[in-house]
């Protein structure tokens, strides 16, 4: 959004401002309350106004749409891989790329750590998440 499309700005503290209109007027000509009030409704204008244009908006929403369909499709995707190695293999081998990654320690419960809710139904893949740089997820 171009400045002069803006019907807010912003002053060096932050604060959203009407475009083209002294502050201080509408102070000394306001009440209290209904100074809040447009001081909220000016701020909310001004986040949205910061975010860029109607037309900016919606093109961003259709890409984050678009991003997440590719993400739960390559999470469907890795899915058919790790049950169809783990058809073929019989065995723990794609438990790393998991939630559970075949964690088999023991609990102070005497329960397994990490248990697998799905292992034994050939049912047990589940995307870990994005993970850090140590390999611990977000």
């Amino acid at each position: 959004m171009s400045e002069d499309e803006r019907l807010t700005e912003r002053d060096e503290y932050g604060n959203a401002d009407i475009v083209g209109v002294d502050s201080a007027d509408l102070q000394e000509n306001l009440e209290f309350k209904a100074l809040n009030r447009v001081t909220f409704a000016l701020n909310r204008l001004a986040a949205y106004e910061d975010v860029g244009s109607p037309e900016e908006f919606a093109s961003l929403r259709a890409q984050l749409a678009e991003s997440r369909a590719r993400e739960q499709a390559a999470i469907a995707d890795m899915k058919r891989i790790v049950d169809t190695v783990r058809e073929e293999r019989e065995d723990e081998t794609c438990c790393f790329a998991c939630k559970y990654d075949a964690d088999m320690s023991i609990t102070d419960s005497g329960a397994h750590a990490n248990e697998c809710p799905g292992f034994n139904k050939n049912d047990c893949f589940e995307w870990r998440g994005p993970q850090d740089a140590k390999g611990e997820a977000r």
